[in-house]
């Protein structure tokens, strides 16, 4: 259900998914959700329910029903050419939105906040300089990259300053720590639950 109140708010044309986390498997809920999709050609997805929905991508190696795969994106990079890519480009505006986060706070639905990108790229650049990252540095990023900080205050912030992104997939404390101490990283990201309660610190001081 908040699957579907996302594609339908957002007019959503594609959208990237993942095999599955955590035993829940993101495509059987996909092709319950929009059962057009078993028989679709990739890019020619027809929804009643999702009528702006177009584009299913797949971040795996194995071809999916009504899919395109990662892979066939990058090689359509082949296909467009500078020039092409130049006109693009000076189409865009620096308040133009580029990005939208869904945030519900405690109570509702989700809102969708439209950020541009003179929001997404002073938010980066602030968030660099306050850390004090250079391109010695090497963050260590073990939050979500479709989360705010991940997104901006992570991998934005890196290039930035051309740092060094060192993500981590899921967050394991221990995990997380051996990543740091063997990709010699300068800097950490994290919440105050992954330190406190996570690690069995009582404070940061102590830390």
């Amino acid at each position: 259900s908040e699957l579907a109140y996302l594609l339908k708010q957002s007019d959503t044309t594609t959208l990237l998914v993942m095999e599955g986390y955590k035993g829940t498997s993101y495509l059987e809920m996909l092709y319950r959700l929009i059962p057009e999709l078993q028989t679709a050609e990739p890019g020619k997805l027809e929804s009643a329910e999702f009528p702006y929905l177009k584009h299913i991508v797949y971040l795996g190696k194995e071809r999916k029903p009504g899919m395109w795969l990662y892979d066939d994106i990058v090689k359509m990079g082949d296909q467009v050419t500078d020039a092409a890519l130049d006109r693009l480009m000076s189409e865009l505006d620096v308040d133009d939105a580029i990005n939208m986060q869904y945030t519900s706070g405690t109570t509702g639905f989700p809102k969708g906040v439209m950020l541009t990108h003179r929001n997404l790229i002073h938010n980066a650049s602030n968030i660099a300089a306050c850390m004090e990252l250079s391109q010695q540095d090497r963050l260590c990023i073990p939050v979500p990259f479709f989360h705010c900080f991940g997104c901006v205050l992570g991998t934005l912030a890196c290039v930035s300053v051309a740092a060094t992104m060192v993500p981590v997939e899921e967050f394991h404390p221990e995990k997380v720590l051996h990543t740091v101490q063997a990709e010699k990283c300068t800097a950490l990201h994290g919440v105050p639950t992954m330190f406190i309660a996570e690690l069995n610190l009582p404070t940061f001081d102590t830390y």
